[in-house]
């Protein structure tokens, strides 16, 4: 379904509200489990990837050949009136060469129910609990 400009632009406004008010947060919160659960191996994303209607935080890491990506995402929808904040999820996402001859382990995703800090890392400590 396309969007009118005006919902765009009211889109647009949000993820850089989001960005403003969540940004450096989310960011922390990711180098801080780089720095503890990844001893400093991993790569947060110089910046906030901003699609058309998301907006997405990601750390990156290897184990051997695997490469694994722990994404926190907030969608946003428009309904003609107003822009809001759809759906946040957490992400670990793994991924491994043609060649691999192994298990690979299973990408996971955690819906969380709002864009709150505590319940994105609660959702990342799961990932390794």
């Amino acid at each position: 379904m396309s969007m009118t400009d005006d919902q765009q632009a009211r889109i647009k406004q949000l993820i850089g509200n989001i960005q403003v008010e969540f940004g450096d947060s989310v960011g922390a919160l990711l180098q801080e489990v780089n720095h503890i659960r990844l001893k400093d191996n991993g790569t947060l994303l110089a910046k906030a990837a901003v699609e058309r209607d998301s907006i997405r935080w990601t750390l990156e890491w290897h184990e051997g050949p695997i490469q694994f990506d722990l994404n926190v995402v907030a969608a946003i929808e428009d309904d003609g009136r107003y822009a809001k904040i759809a759906r946040v999820w957490v992400q670990r996402h793994a991924t491994t060469p043609l060649d691999y001859d192994g298990h690979t382990p299973t990408t996971r995703m955690r819906r969380l129910t709002a864009l709150s800090l505590a319940e994105i890392r609660e959702a990342i400590e799961a990932e390794w609990g």
